[in-house]
């Protein structure tokens, strides 16, 4: 839908740091483009972070898993390496229970769209729908547009957190030493 897209773009303009990314999108694909959404980013300590949003439970709760745990799962290893936008069968997400929520039953169609940044995978898109009649099949190609809109998006909250971290070192740097104290003297710096 035409309405989504916009807000998509307009939401996703105003995110400024990839945790606020995260979750908006996590919020966003929900139900638009299927039942469950979970985002995986890198963090640090051989760590993944993500977000999950389904249509079974209020809010976007967040965790960690290891990277290893992640690699348990040939599909999403494969996609940290591949730019393509697979669809997988619930079954190839045997090994990874841990993502979609308590309560969401069987997973019937998925699919996993690799979020690349300027230095190759930062991470992954993974849509879940339950396992019901008549299915819903998740549109890959809605699913690589929204994966490259992700792109942007991550890419500009990256930029704009170095450019904070350049802009607070070169504001410290410029401001005056602490005035000397002397006695019976007052000292002011305007």
């Amino acid at each position: 839908p035409r309405g989504w897209w916009t807000d998509l773009g307009r939401i996703l303009e105003g995110s400024r740091t990839p945790d606020r990314i995260a979750t908006d999108l996590a919020r966003l694909a929900v139900p638009a483009l299927a039942d469950c959404c979970v985002v995986l980013l890198p963090a640090a300590l051989s760590r993944f972070r993500w977000w999950r949003c389904a249509t079974t439970n209020d809010g976007i709760p967040q965790g960690r898993v290891s990277e290893r745990i992640v690699h348990t799962a040939p599909v999403l290893a494969d996609s940290l390496d591949n730019p393509a936008v697979r669809r997988v069968s619930g079954a190839g997400l045997a090994a990874t229970d841990w993502l979609p929520p308590a309560g969401f039953g069987p997973v019937g169609d998925a699919a996993v769209a690799p979020v690349r940044g300027p230095g190759g995978a930062v991470g992954l898109l993974v849509l879940l729908n339950k396992a019901k009649t008549p299915p819903r099949r998740i549109d890959v190609d809605v699913l690589a547009e929204f994966a490259r809109q992700a792109d942007t998006a991550l890419d500009a909250a990256i930029r704009f957190g170095e450019l904070v971290t350049v802009m607070s070192g070169l504001e410290s740097s410029l401001l005056p030493s602490a005035l000397p104290e002397v006695p019976g003297v007052r000292i002011a710096a305007a």
